[in-house]
């Protein structure tokens, strides 16, 4: 299940929005935000909640702590997919 941004308490980038990974000092396209109970493996990332990043333009997912993501600020050089 969807976690329903309105009440998930999660006020970062919105699916479709790009979204910057400190972790692993990435931007994606961010695909969706689930709960971490709500998933059948285990996402290995810290927190509640877990965000599904695409790289731009395409490519592999990668995994994220959805708590973790920002908005990007291209200005810092942060890596684009």
């Amino acid at each position: 299940m969807a976690i329903r941004m309105t009440d998930s308490g999660y006020h970062g980038p919105k699916p479709g929005e790009r979204a910057y990974d400190p972790f692993t000092d990435r931007i994606g396209v961010l695909q969706s935000v689930h709960s971490v109970e709500d998933l059948l493996f285990d996402p290995q990332v810290d927190g509640k909640r877990v965000a599904f990043l695409r790289p731009v333009g395409g490519g592999i997912e990668w995994t994220a702590n959805a708590d973790g993501l920002r908005f990007p600020e291209p200005e810092r050089g942060q890596q684009v997919g």
